[in-house]
């Protein structure tokens, strides 16, 4: 039976804004990493996009956090501009009816505007990008009183070279008695060896595969690679899917279906890498009021990106590895709710995805798309054309000897 929030030390406070939200049952991960934070231990939760992660580390971190103090205790890095702003989001939501500071310090912002404000005012709480926190940490950012440290999306931010440097910079500049907290959709065995080597006695908490079937299809047609776009275009019609997303493995791969689509009157948008933080607000929010009905986007432009009410994700290419399933599956059939996956691969490809449903313990659906419609595989209806045909064949043979 599932805990509530308040029996997961949730106070009254922050229990009422989630059931403002319509937030009212804990997930998986939150039921398991809001004692585990609370008590103070170091702790790496892993699960899929879409589980509860934010809350799971964010209501814990607010029951931490001291209001007679006027100086920053609680850190969260996420390594895009829109992820620190989402998670920003719901922090500000959460504590509308309290009197903590909280900020969002990230790339995008005025530093010097930045800097002005911190003069006045000390944030409890601040959401940030990892190199904008490092500048500020130079002048006005106080970090030696922190009692906790969070790394969203933590693969990224330790597994990449690049971002690899800023996380090391602030790993250096934390407090000895700091809480260290990582979030992560993926697990990989080198991510969870080097979290091993450097946090003291971390709990690990997952409940991936738990999330990954709950209510949600997951479907996949097989067809050659030039029927795809038809296909696609008669799937999204015959299944009228007016919130959605398709995955490509490529920007190329990003512009050509969106100019199809496009050119067959869909209201269809681009998730690009090449686009800057203003064109990514206004396609996220042409997305958000309906004005668009699919968005076509990479792993790296769609990363970070907290989409909600996404009723179907089409993976047009399969991701190379395993993991990148689960970040897409995730986009759909959040915080409990239904949704449907569908692959468009091509024969050489069953074997590797029913290996990854092997491997996720996902029940996967054979479609087909025929006659302008989506419908079940009808393997009796094969066999009995091959039956008919292979009877047919003898006919013809024993009237050839008569």
């Amino acid at each position: 039976m599932s805990q509530t929030f308040s029996q997961l030390g949730v106070s009254d406070t922050f229990v009422k804004a989630l059931t403002e939200q319509g937030i009212e049952t804990p997930t998986k991960i939150q039921e398991q990493g809001i004692p585990e934070i609370l008590a103070g231990k170091n702790a790496v939760l892993h699960s899929q996009t879409g589980s509860g992660k934010t809350l799971a580390f964010v209501l814990p971190l607010l029951e931490k956090l001291d209001e007679t103090k006027k100086e920053l205790q609680v850190l969260i890095i996420a390594p895009t501009q829109e992820l620190a702003m989402q998670i920003f989001q719901e922090v500000k939501e959460l504590t509308k009816e309290t009197s903590f500071a909280v900020e969002a310090l990230i790339g995008s912002g005025n530093i010097k505007r930045q800097l002005e404000k911190l003069k006045k005012v000390k944030p409890q709480l601040v959401v940030g990008t990892p190199r904008r926190i490092l500048e500020l940490a130079e002048t006005k950012l106080k970090l030696h009183h922190l009692v906790a440290i969070v790394f969203d999306e933590a693969d990224r931010q330790i597994l990449d070279r690049k971002s690899n440097e800023d996380y090391v910079q602030l790993e250096r500049k934390m407090p000895g008695n700091c809480q260290f907290i990582y979030a992560s959709a993926t697990a990989t065995p080198e991510l969870i060896n080097r979290l091993s080597q450097k946090v003291k006695d971390p709990v690990f908490l997952s409940v991936n595969q738990g999330i990954v079937k709950n209510k949600i299809e997951h479907l996949f047609i097989v067809g050659d690679r030039r029927q795809q776009i038809d296909h696609l275009r008669g799937i999204i019609r015959n299944l009228n899917i007016t919130r959605g997303m398709i995955f490509v493995n490529s920007l190329e791969r990003v512009k050509e279906t969106v100019e199809k689509l496009t050119y067959h009157g869909m209201k269809v948008g681009a998730l690009s890498s090449e686009q800057d933080k203003f064109q990514r607000a206004d396609v996220m929010q042409k997305f958000s009021n309906g004005d668009l009905h699919i968005l076509v986007a990479s792993d790296v432009a769609a990363r970070g990106i907290d989409i909600q009410n996404v009723t179907h994700v089409i993976n047009l290419q399969l991701t190379e590895e395993k993991d990148g399933y689960l970040h897409r599956a995730g986009r759909t059939g959040r915080m409990g709710k239904e949704g449907t996956v569908i692959s468009l691969i091509t024969r050489h490809e069953i074997n590797k995805l029913k290996k990854w449903a092997d491997a996720f313990e996902i029940e996967l659906h054979e479609k087909q798309y025929q006659y302008g419609k989506l419908t079940d595989r009808n393997f009796n209806e094969i066999d009995n054309k091959s039956s008919n045909k292979q009877v047919n064949e003898k006919d013809v043979k024993s009237a050839a000897k008569k």
